[in-house]
């Protein structure tokens, strides 16, 4: 496929009241295609974490989630889990504080300091060893929220 068969992304304003809608005056900088930044973000999954591709696929649109997240009413979170030690699971989430939005990646926290967080910056919450922290299920478990996830 030809660089000029791509689809790149336009920002359009949707008025809410019928009236005719306005392209966004485009920005100085490229804007590479959706799909370009998917597959690179599959691709660096892939190389520090072993994944399958449906797997890489998605956690990359997970990550792209985290950018547009206040668009939806409700999204669906990342839960990495494994019966097993040393399978990769806080190696995913080091990585995964690389390219997600606003990241916060905490091993432990309060129940408390985690509401105060979320109120004050609204983070991508990386959440390693979530069971040890909300006293859950034994199994060794890691988890990723989008800013402001509604539970």
């Amino acid at each position: 496929m030809s660089g000029e068969d791509r689809t790149m992304l336009t920002v359009v304003n949707i008025p809410w009241d019928g009236t005719e809608a306005e392209a966004a005056e485009p920005e100085s900088a490229p804007v590479a295609p959706l799909s370009a930044m998917l597959d690179e973000t599959m691709r660096l999954v892939r190389r520090f974490v072993v994944t399958t591709a449906d797997q890489a696929s998605a956690i990359a649109l997970w990550v792209a989630l985290t950018y547009v997240f206040e668009a939806f009413e409700c999204a669906p979170y990342l839960s990495i889990s494994s019966a097993t030690k040393r399978s990769g699971k806080t190696r995913l989430l080091e990585l995964l504080e690389t390219v997600v939005h606003r990241p916060w990646l905490t091993g432990r926290t309060s129940a408390a300091a985690l509401v105060r967080k979320v109120d004050a910056d609204q983070p991508t919450l990386l959440l390693d060893e979530s069971d040890a922290a909300f006293r859950g299920n034994p199994v060794r478990r890691g988890a990723a929220w989008c800013p402001q996830q509604r539970v």
